[in-house]
Parts: structure tokens; sequence; C-alpha cells
């Protein structure tokens, strides 16, 4: 939440994968997390994304998964009043978990693509009319479970990487175009990481960064 400069924190799998449903809030100031408990929750779940939106300055969810299978539900948090809203908006995505999801901030919208179980379409959320819309893609990445992404603010591009499966490339979506480019770059990762890794953009540097993780199927 770059707004009120806070880290939101929602569900995920604990110990013996039980699942949860509580809201964190991280202070970098006071470098304490607190538990802020919420009069409405989503329910508990893992393998949700979230997102800061910039134009309402909301947190965006949606899916996951619990006991139950996938989640299609999509809500939204609100710092200020501590309050998680669920927004029901038309033509929502099938349920999903360990999708790619961002907040393309040059056109101010949410972005998303793929996920489990093996899904390969790419979406995108506006949060005033409240509306998913299937960008009906033919081409681009494919079918992307656990992918790694990042939101490349300098060039207005969502990133793609790997991922469970799919191969271990890397593209890159405009939304304006509504097209994915294969950036075929020069000394890309050699090996499909699994799981545990992580990618993120740095404003500063501007680049993404990618770092980790375990290789393979392992």
């Amino acid at each position: 939440d770059s707004e009120n400069k806070k880290t939101i924190l929602f569900g995920g799998l604990g110990d013996s994968n039980g699942m949860s449903n509580d809201t964190w809030v991280f202070d970098s100031n006071t470098m304490k997390w607190n538990n802020v408990t919420p009069t409405n929750s989503p329910s508990a779940r893992y393998g949700h994304k979230m997102v800061f939106d910039t134009i309402t300055n909301k947190i965006i969810l949606f899916g996951g998964a619990n006991t139950n299978g996938n989640l299609a539900d999509t809500w939204t948090y609100d710092y200020v009043t501590n309050n998680w809203t669920e927004v029901t908006p038309t033509n929502s995505p099938s349920g999903r978990r360990y999708h790619t999801m961002v907040y393309d901030n040059t056109n101010n919208i949410v972005l998303m693509h793929g996920g489990y179980p093996n899904l390969a379409d790419t979406w995108s959320y506006n949060t005033t009319s409240n509306e998913w819309i299937n960008m009906n893609i033919i081409g681009g990445p494919g079918v992307r479970d656990g992918a790694y992404y990042s939101f490349d603010q300098d060039n207005g591009k969502f990133i793609v990487y790997g991922g469970w499966t799919g191969d271990s490339d890397t593209w890159a979506y405009d939304y304006k175009s509504n097209t994915w480019s294969d950036l075929d770059p020069t000394n890309e990762p050699a090996t499909r990481r699994s799981y545990g890794s992580n990618m993120f953009y740095n404003p500063i540097m501007k680049q993404s960064i990618f770092y980790g993780g375990i290789g393979g199927n392992s």
C-alpha cells in the first residue's frame, strides 16, 4: 500500500498445511507487524494474488484455493477503514491459484495471466467499472502455473518468466496493443524453477530482479 506506506499480508498456508484468513500490516517506520482483525474477511486460502490499486487506494485480491478447490472471488481491502469487501464483478475469471497478477500503473488496470489448473488466459480488471475482461489472446506464454512476474513501470510492460509449467522463457505483455512478446533475452536463466524463487521490479535500477528457486520438477 504505497499511499499509506504499509505492507499488507493476508492468509496463506501455515503449519501442517493449515490455512488462515488473518490480515496483518507491517509498518516499516516502527518495524512492527500488527494483526488488524477486520470485521469482514475473505475465507481462508492459499495461492491467491494481491495488488495495490493507486486509483482507489485499495488492495485487490483474486482467487486462491481452499479445501473445496480453486476460488474465483474478487475482494478489496481498505487500510484506512480496515475493511474487506467482496465486490462481485461481472464476467469473473474461472477459479485459480498460483496465477500471475500485477497492477499496471501506466494504464491503471489490473492484469492477470494463467494459474493452476493449467490455464493460459489473460485478463484485465477495471476497478472503476468493477469488470473483468478476457483479453482473448492468441499465442503468448501459454499455460503458466506458478510463473514469476513483475510490472516494468518504466516501459509499461507486464513481465512473466518461467514457472512450474511452460518453458524457461521471458514474455512481456502490452495492454494497449493487447499483445504478448517473447523477449528472448541473452543469458536467460537456463533452468525452469518450480518454486521458491521471487521476482520484483526495482524502479531505481529500472530492472526486474529474479533470484533463486528449486529447479525442474523436484
